[in-house]
């Protein structure tokens, strides 16, 4: 990981509407999906060694999350592929550059871009 990299933490959240095997399931979509994406240098599935407090787990895995390491240049394509892929599913993101970190929740098109803005002010210098 390089300076100019960031480590991007997705983790769909739980609703009435999905269950753990699905947001698992979006979570292994997700993760393939976005190793497509240009600045994207890697993507998978959260092990469960770093299982967030509530959090479960599958296989040893966190269920619903998935890690990104991307280019600080192509932030801006990976959130805007969250909100047009995810817009309207709760989830929590987590953005890590250096020792600076961003956590930000969105369950919208409006938060998405909310977040981007957080997530700018927070990361520059």
């Amino acid at each position: 990981m390089t300076t100019n990299d960031v480590s991007v933490v997705i983790v769909c959240s739980a609703t009435d509407n999905v269950d753990d095997e699905q947001r698992h399931e979006l979570a292994q979509l997700l993760a393939e999906e976005l190793r497509q994406l240009e600045g994207v240098a890697s993507a998978g599935l959260v092990l469960e060694k770093v299982l967030p407090p509530g959090g479960k787990s599958v296989a040893g895995f966190v269920i619903g999350a998935v890690q990104a390491l991307v280019s600080a240049g192509a932030l801006n394509l990976l959130v805007d592929y969250l909100k047009e892929r995810l817009g309207s599913t709760p989830i929590e993101l987590t953005v890590t550059q250096g020792e600076r970190t961003v956590a930000i929740k969105a369950a919208s098109r409006a938060d998405f871009e909310r977040a981007l803005a957080v997530v700018r002010q927070g990361l520059d210098p």
